[in-house]
This record gives structure tokens, sequence and C-alpha cells, in this order.
């Protein structure tokens, strides 16, 4: 599948990083991060309606001077060979417009890990999913960032557990629907494989600074803290720890963007 540039997200990626230590990652439907984790979405794929939200929140490991932009890679296996339900983004893929981006501009209603939570954004920002590439029949890749005003920046704590961002997964092309001229209702065609298991790890966040340096660490671990989230049960057993975080550099991340 053709890589995509997100055009904006360049902005993001000039600035010098920290490696987050710890990672949450949860559903939700409220783009919260919940106190107990919520580590599978299990439904019925019976209407084109819902929308649930990967969370993700983030605890440097060390602390972070100017923060002004983010980005962080998911990755995804399914079962089988990737559904259509699953392909996204992508000019061409059956639901291109099903999954968004958004921030949490919030701080959360209770802690994923740590005493102390809050919203990572001080001002402004803008991003998106940057990239949806396919690494194998059945596994895949998303890139997302965000960036904020460089000449507002904030300072980020290695005590604090910050809302990052969401992923809004619309339930848009599940079920069929028939047209409908009298009461303005176009016919939906569904993309199959909406009831398969897929599993998603958050592999790493990268929060840029003002500081010196250029290098990637990998993020360790937060105590009560989950990187691994499940949909329809996932793609089996020992899958999670099958896709463990990467030894990069950050010229291997910049080169998912060309």
């Amino acid at each position: 599948m053709k890589k995509v540039l997100l055009t904006g997200l360049v902005l993001c990626l000039t600035a010098s990083m920290a490696m987050a230590s710890g990672l949450n990652f949860n559903w939700n439907t409220s783009k919260q991060c919940p106190t107990v984790q919520t580590g599978n979405w299990s439904w019925a794929c019976d209407n084109n309606d819902a929308t649930e939200y990967m969370v993700a929140t983030v605890m440097p490991n060390i602390a972070v001077v100017g923060f002004s932009s983010m980005d962080a890679r998911i990755d995804g296996q399914s079962v089988g060979p990737i559904p259509a339900w699953w392909e996204g983004f992508n000019a061409g893929a059956c639901r291109a417009t099903a999954f968004t981006a958004g921030l949490i501009d919030v701080s959360p209603t209770a802690p994923c890990a740590g005493s102390a939570t809050t919203k990572l954004w001080t001002n402004t920002a803008l991003g998106a999913i940057g990239f949806w590439g396919i690494d194998a029949s059945n596994r895949f890749h998303i890139v997302v960032g965000f960036g904020m005003n460089p000449q507002r920046t904030a300072n980020l704590s290695t005590t604090v557990q910050y809302n990052a961002f969401h992923i809004a997964v619309s339930a848009a092309n599940t079920i069929y629907v028939a047209p409908d001229p009298d009461n303005a209702i176009d016919e939906v065609i569904p993309c199959l494989g909406c009831d398969q298991g897929v599993t998603f790890v958050l592999n790493q966040i990268n929060l840029n600074g003002s500081g010196t340096g250029d290098a990637v660490t990998l993020p360790g671990t937060t105590p009560g803290a989950t990187q691994c989230i499940l949909y329809q049960g996932g793609a089996g057993s020992g899958v999670c720890a099958a896709t463990p975080t990467r030894n990069s550099t950050w010229g291997q991340v910049k080169s998912l963007y060309r």
C-alpha cells in the first residue's frame, strides 16, 4: 500500500526527542483514560453508528524542556489477512475515512498510572494520522503526529502521566443499508471483517522538545501500565509479546514518511 505523507507532520520531526518511559493504551468511549484498563473491544458489528476510541497516555522518562510536538507508532496484527474493515486512511481503502486521530485536550478523570495525570497539550495543536502502512499480509502500522506553536511550549515532568492522543474508530460501512431516495438515504456497502480479531501495540511515542540531541530511546514500563489492546479478542495468545518495541534510530522513524 502506498505510503502517504502528512505535510504538516514534517514540523514535528525537527526538534530533539525524549522517548516515553511509561505508555498506556486503552479503549474508551469518552476519550478518557479509565481507572481500570479496558483492553478489549468486542461488539456485534450490527450498526454503522458506533464509535470507540483508542486512548494513549504517556509518562516521559526524562524531563522534556520546551515540548511542542509529538509523534507515535501503533502496530496492528490480525488473525488472518488484514480485513477490509481495517483498511483505513489511504485512498481507495474500504473505510478510508473511518479512522481519525485527535487530541485529548482535558485532564483525565482518573489516573492511568502514577499519582498525577494531566493533559499534554496546553495550547491549540494540529495533527492527524500521517501514515497507515501494510507490513505483511496480517500486519500493519499507524503513525500519528501533532504539533503546537513552538513559541508557546510546555515543560513535561517525569512524574506525571499525560493524556496524549486518541484515534476514533467509527463503525461506518459495517452493515448494508438499502437506498431510500424518498428519505434521502444512500446505499451503504459493508466492508467485510468487522468480526475478525486484531491486536494493537502502542510501540513508541516521541516527545519533541527544544533541548539538544536527536536520539530515540525505547520506552520502558510504568507499573500498572499496558501498551497492548485487543479488538474482538485480538489476534491470538502471545501476540502482544510477539510485537515488542523496536530499537530504532530517529532516521529510521523519519524514513516512514518518505
